[in-house]
């Protein structure tokens, strides 16, 4: 594979994380329930990390350590914006929209994973999917709590 294809690759990948750092930021900081608000953090912080390594491996194949996202992702953004205002701020509300977003960055990765990549590439892009499919299952597992009646925080008037 060439150092192009690798770069847009990795470009995607960065866009997908940015975009799950984004949503999760924003969701931890409208979040009532702890746990919910903690897990969101978390997750943000570990986009964070994912982005800064992914952008070292798009700088060692050629890429500019700083590109600008794409145009793709800048809708994608403008959607998920558009939808947090139409879902609410309701926690299951606010963890559902992050998991949204996870579930496309996902089949991204798994993409990524199929595809001939050096090993380095390979592991750190296997590594990435691995813990975005377990922060996948523990949002899901927060939703199923906060839907249980003595789990709701009460809402501030």
């Amino acid at each position: 594979m060439h150092d192009d294809d690798i770069v847009d690759i990795l470009q995607g990948l960065i866009e997908s994380a940015r975009d799950g750092e984004r949503e999760a930021s924003g969701a931890a900081d409208r979040a009532l329930d702890g746990a919910l608000r903690q897990a969101l953090w978390q997750h943000a912080s570990e986009c964070r990390m994912a982005i800064a390594e992914l952008k070292a491996l798009r700088a060692l194949h050629g890429g500019l350590p700083d590109e600008d996202g794409l145009a793709a992702a800048a809708l994608r953004r403008a959607q998920g914006r558009r939808d947090r205002e139409r879902a609410g701020s309701s926690d299951d509300a606010l963890a559902e929209q992050v998991r949204t977003t996870q579930a496309l960055a996902l089949p991204r990765f798994q993409r990524a994973l199929d595809m001939s990549l050096p090993g380095v590439v390979r592991a750190t892009i296997d590594r990435h999917h691995e813990w975005l499919q377990r922060r996948h299952g523990h949002l899901r597992a927060l939703q199923v709590r906060l839907k249980q009646p003595s789990a709701r925080p009460a809402r501030k008037r």
